[in-house]
């Protein structure tokens, strides 16, 4: 219980700590700038941008038709010209000029109006590219293809290639394609020379695009790669580091810009994170968890203080590591302080209700002694107390001799230190019976070997032990 009571006041003393810090914690983004260095505001700003640049993957990603086409089964629409009645260096300047044509916004946005509504149409540029006008995929190639093999020969041949999309007309994209180029043609032939087209082939074709492959895995490779440093990045934020971050990328979010190397503030926006106390209360749970953990630690205690400490503890057991019969047992309740609180009067009495009668014990024990004695003459019984006597004992030992001495039976009491008491050695030859004194907890087994030593050196017969736990 005491554990118990320990552990729910610890809960409760660290809730008003973590309530009280909070309450101090700084909210604003200004406040969070001012309570970090130029280095920790360094690591939050680099944050920042690399969190921008990992949106700008991950909108790629998600957004990009490119993504979703299988490199392995592109389906495109190829259109291809010849460039005729010219020679070769203007045709290769025309074939240059010509190519312009897919990167200007009048061509985009005509192949963005073909794309499915499901598509991002801002992504409708990366649908087209020029060049690799011969495939020759199909069994059955039409003459138009086979057709290509003169004219690929003189390099003279416009290509150009759209990525079908699901839902996209090959029709549509071809007609996007033909009216862009004649409408290019009329320019220029009046700025860079005369010349001919002649449309070669207008077909759906499907390739393998090893450079689509690539591209897709580069940005999923450098998505991945942005995670990750971001991730090692925000391992080693304290808290404010934490929470300027989280304010910087809800501004980012709300106006859809990014930041200066300053970090500096937007006048129209603040921001702020609120600190939210934890709850001060007392916690049952770990009154508890503490009792049951407390019980536990004092079983375990017991345990290793019953199975370790070399000290006598019961009668019983005395018995079986001496083999010494035991006389009787003088015992009383006398438990202070904070034993009284592990061992109470009645479960004492409980536990000896055997030996409640005091005044029997003696009288066995006087007896016994009696018995051992008649066939000695002159026989001088020493009641041996090798761990200090209490005052009650001590009396309770006088009584048994005053019994013994109306028998004619000498005796004398020996209390001392065998280890270090020389005169408990002189004392004990004079002895020609020992009664061996034993208190439980306080005689050690030590002791009493050493004691039982002296009595075989002289010649002492053990008439038993007596437990004095008065």
């Amino acid at each position: 219980m005491i554990v118990g009571v320990f552990l729910m006041l610890f809960s409760y003393r660290r809730d008003i700590k973590a309530s009280e810090a909070a309450a101090t914690q700084p909210t604003s983004e200004e406040a969070l700038m001012a309570s970090l260095t130029e280095d920790q505001l360094r690591m939050v700003r680099d944050a920042v941008r690399n969190h921008t640049v990992l949106n700008g993957y991950d909108r790629y990603i998600i957004d990009s038709p490119l993504l979703s086409v299988d490199p392995y089964n592109e389906r495109t629409v190829t259109v291809t010209y010849a460039i005729g009645d010219t020679d070769s260096l203007t045709a290769a300047t025309l074939k240059e000029a010509y190519y312009m044509i897919t990167v200007t916004p009048e061509y985009r946005d005509a192949i963005a109006a073909l794309m499915p509504e499901d598509y991002d149409k801002d992504y409708a540029g990366e649908l087209s590219f020029t060049g690799s006008a011969y495939r020759e995929t199909k069994a059955n190639a039409s003459a138009a293809t086979t057709a290509l093999k003169s004219y690929s020969e003189d390099g003279a041949l416009l290509t150009f290639n759209v990525i079908l999309l699901d839902g996209m007309d090959v029709s549509d994209i071809a007609s996007v394609v033909t009216e862009a180029v004649e409408a290019k043609k009329s320019v220029l032939s009046s700025t860079i020379g005369a010349h001919t087209l002649r449309l070669v082939s207008s077909e759906e074709l499907v390739r393998s695009d090893m450079s689509l492959l690539d591209q897709q895995k580069v940005m999923i490779d450098q998505s991945m790669s942005a995670l990750s440093y971001l991730n090692s990045e925000k391992s080693y934020f304290s808290e404010n580091m934490t929470k300027l971050y989280d304010l910087l990328i809800a501004r980012e979010a709300k106006n859809g810009t990014s930041f200066d190397s300053k970090l500096d503030m937007d006048a129209d926006y603040t921001a702020s994170v609120t600190s939210e106390a934890p709850s001060v209360r007392l916690h049952p749970k770990y009154a508890v968890f503490g009792a049951v953990v407390g019980a536990i630690l004092y079983i375990f205690c017991y345990l290793v203080y019953i199975l370790f400490l070399p000290r006598v503890k019961t009668a019983k057991e005395c018995e079986e590591a001496l083999e010494i019969r035991n006389l009787g047992e003088l015992r009383s309740y006398h438990e202070t302080g904070v034993k009284r609180l592990f061992i109470s009067k009645r479960l004492y009495t409980a536990q000896h209700k055997r030996y409640k009668d005091s005044a029997l014990q003696k009288e066995k024990i006087v007896d016994s002694l009696s018995a051992v004695t008649k066939r000695t003459k002159e026989a001088n019984i020493g009641f041996v107390a090798i761990a200090p006597l209490s005052e009650k004992a001590r009396s309770s030992i006088e009584e048994m001799r005053a019994a013994l001495k109306e028998q004619t039976i000498d005796t004398f009491l020996l209390e001392g230190n065998v280890n270090t008491d020389t005169r408990f050695h002189r004392s004990l030859a004079d002895a020609t019976h020992a009664v061996i004194i034993l208190t439980p907890e306080r005689t050690a087994y030590a002791d009493i070997d050493l004691t039982l030593g002296l009595c075989r050196e002289s010649e002492i017969e053990i008439a038993g032990t007596v437990i004095a736990d008065e």
